[in-house]
């Protein structure tokens, strides 16, 4: 039987073939300074995150290879998606507003949004397929959370899943 032999750290590649996609897609002729910043710290970040993924993680088989290897991707796909910081935009947006945030903006109770946007007086559609999206977009992160031994216990899985859409 031939025996594959793979080093879990090649698993870093995803990131480096999204990093040449997002190259060529957001780095034009022409573009500024601002626009490298915004690739470099941006892919910085979820390398970070993947480096410490990959660190933690137990791959014995091709399996597990190939789980971490589209986790890495996912992250970095998920990220430009959903999360990606445009830090152009602050260096040359002029603020035009309030510098003080209200307190009432302030939400610490956890599930109070996701109660009332299910639950509340006025329940929008809108809000229902978002919360269900997002629970969704969050799936495969736990999935790999699991089979890739970073956690063991599915409450905990579960738990932190819910914390991750709360913050973000």
């Amino acid at each position: 039987m031939l025996r594959w032999n793979f080093n879990k750290w090649y698993s870093l590649l995803a990131g480096l073939i999204y990093f040449m996609y997002a190259y060529n897609a957001r780095i034009y002729e022409g573009a500024r300074l601002l626009n490298y910043l915004d690739l470099t710290v941006n892919f910085g970040l979820i390398m970070l995150i993947s480096i410490w993924i990959v660190s933690k993680s137990t791959v014995e088989s091709i399996l597990e290879f190939l789980i971490l290897f589209t986790t890495i991707l996912y992250l970095f796909v998920l990220h430009s998606y959903v999360t990606y910081v445009d830090i152009s935009y602050y260096f040359i947006q002029e603020y035009i507003g309030t510098p003080f945030v209200s307190l009432e903006k302030i939400n610490l109770i956890p599930f109070y949004t996701i109660y009332n946007n299910l639950f509340g007086t006025v329940v929008a559609p809108v809000t229902i397929i978002q919360t269900i999206g997002n629970f969704f977009l969050l799936l495969p992160l736990a999935f790999a959370l699991l089979s890739l031994g970073l956690l063991t216990n599915k409450y905990k899985v579960s738990f932190d899943n819910t914390i991750y859409y709360i913050v973000y």
